[in-house]
């Protein structure tokens, strides 16, 4: 399975796409040989016109590619059909070409018409539901996503916001996925003080100016509530300014960026997880803080209710008092929720193993 990703982590972008990299390790997790094959950009620094980079990483093969900026868009095509050609002189020549995100798609299509194998698009991009999608991008998604075999978009809001458009594709839901062996429930439940976790980028759409508002309306009728907020971005500043505006002090706690695992120990550690979002498609985090059975306090946007269902609180996105009255809830009912059940729930969706057999059934239909 030759993978081609608008996102993906690498040693310079480490948090770019980790969900990518997941739904390739899903689908190696039942056998597959997935080979993923990074954009690098253009570079001046290479002698020749095309340069490949490859390494192992665990159960697959990435594949970083370089080229001339005389090349242009088509130096990763060209890299895309290198790697391919080298796959058929092992022997293992490309029986799918996946694309994650629409700006995939031409390449995608193009080498797929090339090496006549099918192609798969799956689509995360938030721009559909926000609809801030550009008028080039459409016009690609409207050109691709029709000559694709399936497209598949992380749950059915973003279908129906990509059909919105006018977009019309051969469509099959796979939603994120979570490595379960990392993000599980604890062996034992927690202690006694009522503590709230977020984790998240420092951006505008996360709506953390939102989430520490409702926290200080909280914290006056819960003096037992923390916050802490795992993750930095562009306005861990002002979020840290309002903080102490709101008198926070230190029931705010900002952790910063975490490794997977500090993130899942600081998961199992607290009493439930609140995401804030303006909009979301299906994000990680909140499936990896359900896989460890924590209850959710979240904003009714994009799949998140869906993913939720009944292991948590809703609230409307923006809106203060209505977060705080979820969180107060959740806490309320902190041992009304049955942590494993929520885990047990999350994993039968979400694991390596769920969403492994979804595209285990999809790429041998080809």
């Amino acid at each position: 399975m030759l993978v081609l990703p608008a996102w993906y982590p690498t040693a310079r972008e480490a948090l770019s796409g980790p969900f990518v990299r997941d739904h390739v390790r899903a689908a190696a997790s039942h056998g597959h040989r997935m080979v993923v094959v990074v954009d690098q950009g253009p570079s001046r620094r290479i002698r020749r016109p095309l340069a490949l980079f490859e390494q192992r990483d665990g159960e697959f093969r990435d594949v970083g590619v370089a080229y001339r900026p005389s090349l242009g868009t088509a130096g990763y095509l060209a890299g895309v059909l290198a790697v391919a050609g080298r796959l058929a002189r092992e022997g293992t020549p490309v029986d799918v070409v996946h694309a994650h995100v629409h700006r995939m798609g031409p390449p995608a299509v193009a080498a797929g018409g090339l090496l006549r194998r099918p192609v798969v698009i799956s689509e995360h991009s938030s721009e559909w539901s926000r609809h801030t999608i550009g008028p080039a991008a459409l016009r690609r998604a409207r050109l691709t996503f029709p000559r694709a075999a399936l497209v598949c978009p992380v749950n059915g809001e973003l279908r129906m916001a990509i059909e919105s458009y006018g977009v019309r594709a051969r469509f099959r839901i796979v939603p994120n996925a979570v490595d379960t062996a990392l993000f599980h429930p604890p062996a034992k439940p927690g202690g006694e003080r009522a503590r709230l976790v977020n984790v998240a980028l420092h951006v505008e759409v996360k709506a953390l100016d939102v989430l520490l508002q409702a926290f200080a309306g909280l914290a006056g009728r819960r003096p037992d509530a923390t916050l802490e907020l795992i993750g930095d971005g562009p306005l861990t500043p002002q979020l840290r300014r309002l903080a102490a505006e709101l008198g926070l002090g230190e029931r705010v706690h900002f952790t910063g960026r975490l490794a997977p695992a500090e993130v899942a120990g600081r998961l199992r550690r607290a009493d439930a997880f609140v995401l804030s979002s303006r909009s979301e498609n299906l994000p990680v985090s909140l499936l990896e803080a359900l896989c460890c059975g924590l209850p959710v306090v979240a904003t009714s946007v994009g799949g998140v209710p869906k993913a939720v269902g009944a292991d948590g609180e809703l609230a409307p996105a923006g809106d203060a008092p209505g977060l705080a009255q979820a969180m107060a809830a959740a806490l309320d009912e902190r041992r009304i929720f049955d942590r494993p059940a929520i885990a047990r729930r999350a994993a039968a969706r979400y694991s390596f193993a769920a969403v492994g057999r979804v595209w285990d059934a999809i790429y041998r239909a080809f």
